[in-house]
């Protein structure tokens, strides 16, 4: 052990893990066969939108503020491969 008492080696990195029943999930969510729960963390916003598809034919779709800053909305399961 150096002169200090600080152990330089072995490095070892432990990994942080927050453990709070009251942060909801994020991403997307699926609620059953067909519909899911599209969840973000932006505590900066005021307004966010779910955008599924892309170009002239995507869908716009205003989410839900929640407490903490999160966004949610309810929609359609996206089919694999799907722009969102």
């Amino acid at each position: 052990m150096p002169l200090w008492g600080i152990r330089l080696f072995p490095f070892r990195k432990e990994i942080a893990v927050i453990d709070d029943p009251e942060i909801p999930s994020v991403g997307v969510i699926p609620l059953d066969a067909q519909m899911a729960c599209w969840r973000v963390w932006a505590p900066k916003a005021r307004r966010v939108e779910l955008v599924l598809g892309a170009g002239e034919s995507a869908r716009r779709l205003l989410m839900e503020s929640e407490p903490r800053g999160y966004f949610a909305v309810r929609a359609p399961l996206p089919e694999p491969g799907r722009r969102y």
